[in-house]
């Protein structure tokens, strides 16, 4: 009996250890097993590491189709393709989606048709009001306008890419400008005409008015079917050519503002990538360097001047007695100190108290330097106990020679 309970235990212990190391193999990513029954096990899933930087990106172009900001009841003009929301509430309570059609018209339920081409949003609101007041005694409504239409402009002139494009009711004329691949370098940013397709008028827009004070009268919105013409810059006036960092480098025409720091201003040139400090202006093939930061020199320029506007170096360079002397990257907002820490530090023989920093044509003591700018060169000079040891270098040879000469008695 006794080996009968032995043997049982035995065979329950070896099915006990083939079941446990089945379960042990199983793999527990494994939806399915052979025999087909579907088994859940518990699944970790990490953060997709390759999609942390995948934020959403705008399409080239799409941002012409952004809106810059609320719309002006007062300034709207409605046109066909404008979807409006209308709600009405009172008595009962109704809600429309509404297009303008391409004749121009609102087709509202129950109410008829409003003439809203050409009209702002303020006066399509009180032809509407007047439309509920005939026929809804006490009640209210909200008129929305839901989605801005798409119109179609001309671009052409001194543009890289002239022809019909489809943008937003509320771009202006950059927008526009944008979307023809931009103007080539004899385009007349001051002189842009805009040709209205019903009424024939002709407005102008002035880009470099716009670039330098912001100027919306400057850069107005376009309606449909509008031509923008951009000109080429008169020759037969005086000229300037701006070539380098500016907003934009070209041919400009020189009226009655000739100075060289008004021009500059004017092709948004006065920016931090811009080295002030070494213009080069061309005159009749001679090259002259024209410091703007440093003195109140102000050129006056002539026709068919050349101006090279440089860009400023996106670095700092670091030189003499430290470690690791070169060039080291732009931080806004670095001390003299940390550079010179780029630069490993002084060496043996430099100190940081004898530094000095030279900026274009002209050198200051680190006192003196209250923000490193970009393109300066920062000196760490020999300490005062350098000198005297090369000093000592230099002498303590040649006071070796004279008191051997006096021992051989070669002075005698």
């Amino acid at each position: 009996m006794k080996a009968r309970y032995i043997i049982i235990f035995s065979l329950s212990l070896i099915i006990f250890s083939i079941a446990n190391s089945q379960i042990l193999e199983f793999d527990v990513g494994q939806e399915k097993k052979d025999t087909g029954i579907g088994v859940t096990s518990p699944k970790f899933s990490l953060p997709d590491q390759t999609q942390k930087d995948k934020t959403p990106q705008v399409e080239k172009g799409k941002e012409i189709l952004a809106l810059e900001g609320s719309v002006d009841p007062a300034k709207y003009i409605v046109g066909p393709g404008d979807v409006f929301l209308l709600y009405i509430w009172g008595q009962f309570e109704e809600y429309f989606p509404i297009t303008v059609t391409s004749d121009g018209y609102l087709l509202i339920p129950y109410l008829g048709s409003i003439d809203a081409s050409g009209k702002t949003l303020s006066e399509v609101n009180k032809l509407l009001a007047g439309k509920i007041n005939k026929v809804y005694k006490d009640a209210e409504y909200y008129l929305s306008l839901f989605e801005v239409r798409f119109i179609r402009v001309h671009v052409v002139g001194e543009v890289n890419d002239p022809g019909l494009y489809a943008m937003r009711a509320t771009n202006r004329v950059t927008d526009a400008i944008a979307l023809a691949g931009s103007t080539n370098t004899i385009a007349d940013l001051e002189n842009i005409k805009i040709i209205r397709k019903d009424s024939k008028d002709t407005l102008s827009a002035n880009l470099l008015s716009y670039y330098q004070a912001g100027s919306l009268d400057d850069n107005p919105m376009l309606y449909g079917g509008d031509i923008v013409l951009v000109n080429p810059v008169r020759f037969n006036g005086a000229i300037i050519d701006i070539n380098g960092a500016s907003r934009k480098d070209g041919y400009y025409s020189l009226g009655e503002e000739r100075g060289l720091r008004e021009i500059i201003s004017k092709v948004g040139g006065f920016n931090r990538t811009i080295d002030l400090t070494s213009i080069d202006l061309i005159r009749d093939g001679v090259h002259n360097r024209i410091d703007l930061v440093n003195t109140e020199e102000n050129v006056t320029l002539k026709d068919r001047d050349i101006v090279i506007l440089p860009n400023m170096p996106d670095s700092v360079y670091v030189e003499g007695f430290v470690n690791t002397p070169g060039a080291y990257p732009y931080q806004a907002g670095h001390t003299i100190k940390q550079y010179i820490g780029f630069a490993g530090g002084p060496n043996e023989e430099g100190t940081y108290k004898r530094v000095s920093v030279k900026r274009g044509s002209l050198e200051y003591s680190a006192d003196d330097v209250l923000f490193v700018q970009r393109g300066d060169v920062i000196t760490v000079k020999q300490s005062y106990i350098g000198k005297i040891a090369d000093y000592i270098g230099i002498v303590s040879p040649l006071a070796t020679i004279v008191l051997t000469a006096y021992a051989l008695e070669i002075f005698k």
